[in-house]
């Protein structure tokens, strides 16, 4: 049997739920409550990858990244833009800066 999850899983996890013989209960947030998830779902997977420093924890952290640009419509290009201004204005993080107020 699995274990009741209460939280936001990805596509393919009901029907793996299902083909070992269980059946998983999921519902389809609305728009709210799926954003709020992402936002936590984020969280979870930074703490993630955080505690492992797994590739595939970063992985995950980029796909919940990826949702939340599909969610806001923000295309590629603009996030593109938006990356490349902090990068050179602020440009990259670097160990040896570490700023001490």
């Amino acid at each position: 049997m699995y274990k009741k999850m209460n939280k936001l899983v990805r596509d393919n996890i009901p029907n793996i739920i299902e083909q070992k013989g269980d059946k998983p209960d999921f519902v389809i947030l609305d728009s709210f409550d799926y954003y709020n998830e992402l936002k936590k779902k984020l969280s979870e997977e930074l703490t993630e990858f955080n505690e492992s420093d797994d590739i595939l924890e970063l992985c995950d952290l980029v796909e919940v990244i990826s949702a939340i640009l599909d969610y806001k419509k923000i295309d590629g290009k603009e996030f593109a833009v938006g990356f490349i201004f902090l990068r050179t204005h602020f440009f990259k993080f670097f160990a040896v800066n570490f700023l001490i107020i």
